[in-house]
């Protein structure tokens, strides 16, 4: 299992390094307003994908752990979920960074106030309030009700990230009416360099959320020492 990991971890910065190197220099479309910024796109939608990749898993841990609680051990499911959400902020932050690099080159400013960034940085809001709760929350009750909240969690992004922005008028490719970049993508020249970055940044930041959890196990804290949680 161990090299099973290192392995995907490898080739997961292979496809980075590829959409780094590619990326830089391939031809892109002239396109009006974005110009050579569209090389964004194999840096910031990635990060957006993985953060969406890794909610959605910590989504279905959470239901399976509702449905077999008594037959896991919830201080593993806990870290389970914590090591996930670290990544997926971590990601979902970076995305809004590249986003604000991206608007200041399009748009003329670090923050225009387009809905699907202030969804955006709602949603960021919504993930980190994970972690405020999970240490304001007595232990014996923490990973269920961390469970229901991670449930809430995925549902309300998937509405602000992906729903929202495209039932109101926005600026952002994809939103308010705005063809997604596909629709420039004509000879599939930024698929070949695109969807590389995507499998790439998942895989690292999957491998990396795997090697957190394995530290977070190993240092385990104190009390985890004594007894179950969330069993009754």
């Amino acid at each position: 299992m161990r090299w099973v990991v290192l392995w995907l971890g490898w080739l997961g910065l292979a496809c980075i390094l590829y959409s780094v190197v590619v990326g830089l220099q391939i031809r892109v479309p002239e396109l009006p307003v974005l110009h050579q910024s569209i090389r964004v796109l194999f840096f910031h939608v990635p990060m957006w994908f993985v953060m969406l990749l890794l909610l959605l898993e910590a989504f279905l841990r959470s239901a399976w752990y509702w449905w077999r609680s008594e037959a896991m051990d919830p201080f593993v499911y806990v870290d389970r979920l914590h090591t996930l959400l670290v990544v997926a902020l971590l990601s979902g932050c970076l995305g809004m960074v590249t986003g604000m690099v991206w608007a200041k080159h399009t748009w003329g400013a670090w923050w225009h106030g387009d809905p699907k960034q202030n969804a955006s940085l709602i949603a960021l809001f919504l993930i980190g309030g994970y972690f405020l709760l999970e240490r304001l929350l007595p232990v014996y009750v923490r990973a269920r009700l961390m469970s229901i909240y991670v449930v809430v969690v995925q549902l309300a992004v998937v509405w602000l990230v992906l729903v929202l922005p495209r039932l109101v008028p926005s600026l952002h490719p994809g939103a308010g009416g705005n063809p997604a970049f596909s629709a420039y993508d004509s000879d599939k020249t930024l698929r070949m360099v695109f969807y590389p970055a995507v499998v790439g940044w998942w895989l690292v930041a999957r491998v990396f959320a795997h090697y957190l959890f394995v530290f977070r196990q190993r240092v385990a804290e104190p009390e985890q020492v004594g007894g179950k949680i969330g069993k009754g």
